[in-house]
This record gives C-alpha cells, sequence and structure tokens, in this order.
C-alpha cells in the first residue's frame, strides 16, 4: 500500500511538473495522460477536449490506447458525456461498463 501512495504522488508531482514546463503543449498532454495512468494504475488513458461548438469531444492525448479505439468515431459530447457540456470533469474508470460512454465495445 506505501509503495502505491508513493508511486501516486510521485506520479502527480511529475504531471505538475509537465505543466509548468516550457515544453510544446502537445508533449506537456502527453505527459500528463502518461502520468495520471501511471498514478492510478490504468492500462490507458486519454484526454478528450471539448471541440469550439462543444458538440464532439476530440481525443487530445493519449497511452495504452490502441490507434483503433482512439479512431473509432467522432465521440458526441451530449450523448456520451454529457457533464462534461456543465464544465465538469468525468473520469470514465470501467468504459466497458460505463453507460455514459458511446462506444463501450
Amino acid at each position: 500500500m506505501e509503495k502505491t501512495v508513493e508511486i501516486y504522488y510521485q506520479s502527480l508531482y511529475e504531471a505538475a511538473a509537465a505543466l509548468n514546463s516550457a515544453r510544446a503543449a502537445g508533449d506537456i498532454l502527453q505527459s500528463i495522460v502518461e502520468k495520471v495512468a501511471k498514478a492510478v494504475g490504468a492500462k490507458g488513458c486519454s484526454l478528450m477536449l471539448l471541440s469550439p461548438d462543444k458538440r464532439v469531444l476530440l481525443h487530445t492525448a493519449a497511452c495504452g490506447l490502441s490507434d483503433w479505439y482512439i479512431r473509432k468515431g467522432p465521440v458526441s459530447a451530449d450523448k456520451s458525456l454529457s457533464d462534461a457540456l456543465e464544465g465538469k470533469v468525468v473520469a470514465v474508470l470501467h468504459a466497458p461498463e460505463d453507460e455514459r460512454i458511446q462506444y463501450r465495445e
């Protein structure tokens, strides 16, 4: 348990350090998804941003996910994660069982 807590805090520290770096935005976002996945012990992680028209969630950075999964099609914000439209942070912990997910399979 103690080792898990240490990994969690180390990963969060590294993600914060990436945010404060002078690296390119894409590199920072990529580093963040990698550190978040490590922190929570996830096999994969994707950061999705809401399109300017607020209709679609766009994969912006990902790790541990197949190209097929990332490019499966548009993710409709109002169908899949309507909380994101209200400015809330959305975490999907197990996609195949989460009713909010458009492409659960």
